[in-house]
């Protein structure tokens, strides 16, 4: 069966990230009986991710640190940026950001490691592609997005996990 509770070490590091109570119960909730968001954050979790929120840096995934960062503004100074941002934002942003941190197709090495421009292009590409399947999924099971099976089979055969 699919997770849909987020387990204390996960909430702990939301709360410590600065997510309020209501926010982590907006993203446990789901139309469906599975929770992919849920289950995409226990997976950062268990690989040792933690989350921060440090508004310079913006929300971003920092793969060196396995960390994602939720900055909202770059020039905000407000401590609680975090709570002022609708949930559907936070919903989005989170599971994209996993999308990249627990995806199998992200851009990996520097841009020189790529045989061409066009492998590296290819490769980010790619990668945002799962982060964009990642949020899709996340709105869909919320009631966000109403999908047609053919375009759900599309997504899932283009970025089936391996």
């Amino acid at each position: 069966m699919a997770t849909t509770t987020l387990s204390a070490a996960a909430t702990t590091r939301l709360t410590n990230a600065g997510f309020s109570q209501a926010q982590i119960n907006e993203i446990q909730r789901s139309n469906t009986s599975t929770n992919t968001l849920v289950e995409k954050i226990e997976k950062f979790v268990v690989g040792r991710g933690t989350f921060t929120n440090e508004i310079p840096e913006g929300t971003v995934w920092v793969p060196g640190d396995n960390r994602i960062n939720f900055g909202f503004s770059r020039v905000a100074t407000a401590p609680n940026a975090l709570a002022n941002q609708p949930i559907d934002e936070i919903i989005r942003l989170l599971s994209h950001e996993l999308g990249h941190a627990t995806g199998t197709r992200q851009a990996t090495g520097a841009t020189l490691s790529y045989v061409s421009p066009e492998a590296f292009s290819q490769a980010r590409a790619t990668g945002e592609g799962e982060a964009y399947l990642s949020e899709f999924q996340a709105r869909s099971e919320r009631g966000g997005i109403v999908m047609s099976g053919q375009t759900d089979d599309l997504f899932q055969r283009m970025f089936r996990e391996e």
